[in-house]
């Protein structure tokens, strides 16, 4: 068993595979992505939103 794990592509694949549910977590609960619709924010957040 531990030949398994001392195989490069094996270590990768773990250590790549270990930090999913780092990702997951943060897209669940840290990032959001959305248009902002207030006047005063608009300019500063959606620059081509407010062309002439």
């Amino acid at each position: 068993m531990s030949r398994f794990f001392s195989k490069p592509v094996v270590r990768a694949i773990i250590g790549t595979a270990s930090w999913i549910p780092v990702i997951v977590f943060f897209l669940d609960h840290g990032y959001t992505l959305g248009s902002i619709s207030g006047r005063s924010m608009q300019p500063t957040f959606n620059p081509d939103s407010n062309k002439l």
